[in-house]
């Protein structure tokens, strides 16, 4: 069973941030870009009262990125990434260049991103990726 869990972070009311993870396949292999043939994300705001209710973010749904853009062939170890000595494969800077994203201080916002497998033989065709990230 694969472990699945929120990655959480801050950013400022209005401001950019740089998401970081380490992404590993259903069978906890470091993911590349050979293994990915599409990525993508979507931006939620979440309701206070429901965390299971959200909304999308204007202007942020489906957004396809390039695979080689965000995801590294090999795990990288810089002053960025505090977590571990492992390192990470996955880097995306969220701008506001389809709008503003984090509007609104003291709400909770989910990014979701949508890794599409090249081939899987489990037939697991989709990894996801998910940052929930609260604005100060």
């Amino acid at each position: 069973m694969t472990l699945a869990r929120d990655i959480y972070g801050n950013v400022f009311t209005g401001g950019c941030v740089t998401l970081m993870a380490r992404a590993v396949s259903h069978q906890a292999e470091v993911l590349t870009p050979s293994n990915i043939s599409s990525v993508n994300y979507s931006i939620y705001l979440l309701s206070n009262d429901d965390p299971q209710k959200m909304e999308s973010v204007t202007g942020y749904t489906n957004i396809s990125l390039s695979v080689n853009d965000v995801l590294y062939s090999e795990l990288q170890k810089d002053k960025r990434w505090i977590i571990d000595e492992t390192g990470y494969n996955f880097c995306h800077t969220l701008t506001n260049s389809h709008g503003t994203i984090f509007t609104l201080t003291n709400r909770d916002y989910l990014v979701v991103y949508r890794f599409t497998m090249t081939d899987d033989p489990q037939h697991e065709k989709e990894i996801i990726l998910r940052f929930r990230i609260f604005v100060i």
